[in-house]
């Protein structure tokens, strides 16, 4: 078996490009905070992971710290996804600008938490993580990835056999397809050689692409229509909320298919 890297060369890679964009994200650029939310979803995997890989990975303190950072960042993204999609439709200004008073608002706690984040601690942290690593075994690194990411899947395949789906459980299934994505990500940098992860990865994506487009305009639909009931509403207004609706459904259902896809 061709390994290009190590799994704890792998988690390294992942702390640097974390504070990478740790260091962009002071200026709030909307690429930076998403990207550093991708790197703090890919290590939490890897904590997860490390549970079962080695006895001294500080799994608790690697969660802790980057809790709300997390969650600030998070909240930022979500509010720049539904400026970015509300220019679609036709809404009422008072809407647009609410939700702008909304990004400002998060703005200020996002920038309240880079400013808190202790950058020398989490290193420590993460410094202590990547030695926890070396001790890992290759052959049990990929066993134990694979096993996680065959259970996430059969979670995911119970979850999409129930007839009627709801919002909150489709939510949970994206999430889950991105710790499968982050899992598949590793075993391609283990396993250089070997293409099925590659093709696996693809269709994984694909699938987590469709869930996603759903869930953005879901969210939107649900602050809008919360934003829209403090408002007297145009006929403007009210033919996007149920054009908004109507995607948001037909695009569910896609989803839906796309997941069954991968068990066919």
């Amino acid at each position: 078996m061709n390994s290009s890297k190590n799994i704890s060369e792998y988690y390294e890679a992942l702390c640097a490009s974390f504070f990478k964009q740790l260091k962009k994200s002071k200026k709030l650029d909307k690429e930076a905070i998403h990207d550093l939310r991708v790197d703090v979803k890919q290590i939490r995997a890897v904590a997860e992971l490390s549970r079962h890989l080695c006895k001294n990975f500080p799994f608790k303190k690697t969660l802790k710290e980057l809790k709300e950072l997390y969650s600030s960042a998070g909240k930022q993204r979500t509010l720049i996804i539904n400026q970015k999609l509300i220019t679609k439709y036709d809404f009422e200004k008072e809407i647009i600008v609410e939700l702008e008073k909304q990004r400002i608002k998060t703005s200020k706690k996002l920038k309240k938490e880079i400013k808190l984040f202790d950058s020398n601690r989490f290193k420590k942290i993460c410094d202590k993580g990547i030695k926890a690593l070396k001790s890992a075994n290759e052959e049990k690194t990929n066993s134990q990835t694979l096993l996680q990411t065959k259970k996430i899947l059969n979670d995911i395949k119970r979850g999409i056999s129930r007839r009627d789906i709801p919002d909150s459980e489709l939510h949970e299934i994206r999430k889950k397809l991105k710790m499968v994505k982050t899992n598949l990500h590793l075993l391609i940098d283990l396993n250089a050689a070997d293409n099925m992860y590659k093709a696996l990865y693809s269709k994984i994506k694909s699938a987590e692409t469709a869930v996603g487009e759903w869930h953005d305009k879901a969210v939107l639909y649900e602050v809008t229509e919360l934003l829209s009931g403090k408002l007297v509403l145009s006929r403007k207004t009210l033919s996007s909320l149920l054009k908004l609706k109507a995607i948001n459904q037909k695009e569910k259902s896609e989803a839906i298919i796309q997941l069954r896809l991968l068990y066919k």
